[in-house]
């Protein structure tokens, strides 16, 4: 049972960014809004859950989500986390994507977010406070997007499917298998996963894999024991997985 935090009540913003820093305790959730102007959200530590539009993501402290302006989102913790959100308006929003997207957040633009958060609501804009915001906003605009997140499909019978395999990511069952449980034909199956979620049923249950990975493995659990609740049959073909879909291994994406 999660525990309900209300939504910040900002209708318009005095600066081009505005920050807002909070903890949302564990097993806590801000309710689903949405406003007139853009969102990066950073966790400085834990994990942090999001849901948009029809899509789930994961955000760990590598990374932030970014939500242009009137797309209903909503935040939430497992564990808890220290919270930095910063809104944003023109001229910045034109140089943002127009989607919502999961960023990277190198050191240096982390840094930058720290320092940041600590000014003033009512920064000079026009004097240094102003260049560091547009130091950081530089690095926002230029950061790589990483793919974090996981759609979700409208569809009933697919939809029933999604949910099933996010309660049990370990499932190892064949789409044959799925298919003949639910009523449709796998080639069904497969062909409203290429369209309502851009991929296949494969690399869909791989991702979704991949992002409870991340939060396990953020959690300290050990990798063989991730590896194990997530279905692969040895630690090695895990790690192997790991590596191709998010680029490095558990251990280095850990140390990172």
């Amino acid at each position: 049972m999660w525990d309900v935090l209300p939504e910040p009540q900002l209708k318009n913003l005095q600066r081009p960014v505005f920050f807002r820093v909070m903890k949302i305790p564990a097993k806590h959730l801000v309710e689903s809004h949405e406003h007139p102007f853009g969102q990066l959200s950073f966790a400085t530590d834990g994990i942090l859950l999001a849901k948009a539009a029809d899509s789930r993501y994961v955000i760990p402290p590598q990374h932030a989500l970014w939500c242009p302006p009137r797309i209903e989102h909503e935040l939430r913790s497992r564990t808890g986390v220290s919270f930095c959100g910063f809104y944003i308006g023109e001229p910045w929003l034109a140089h943002l994507p127009e989607d919502t997207c999961v960023i990277e957040v190198t050191p240096l633009l982390r840094e930058l977010i720290r320092k940041a958060s600590t000014l003033p609501p009512l920064y000079d804009s026009s004097g240094a406070e102003g260049r560091l915001i547009d130091c950081m906003m530089d690095q926002v605009v230029t950061a790589r997007e990483v793919a974090f997140e996981l759609p979700l499909p409208e569809d009933p019978r697919l939809a029933q499917l999604a949910k099933r395999l996010m309660t049990r990511p370990d499932d190892n069952r064949t789409l044959e298998a799925w298919a003949a449980q639910i009523g449709a034909t796998s080639r069904t199956l497969n062909r409203l996963c290429n369209k309502e979620m851009g991929m296949s049923f494969q690399e869909w249950r791989q991702r979704l894999r991949m992002l409870e990975a991340v939060q396990r493995l953020e959690a300290g659990e050990a990798v063989t024991s991730v590896a194990l609740a997530l279905g692969y049959n040895s630690p090695s073909a895990f790690i192997n997985r790991f590596r191709i879909l998010l680029g490095v291994t558990p251990g280095a994406y850990l140390r990172r």
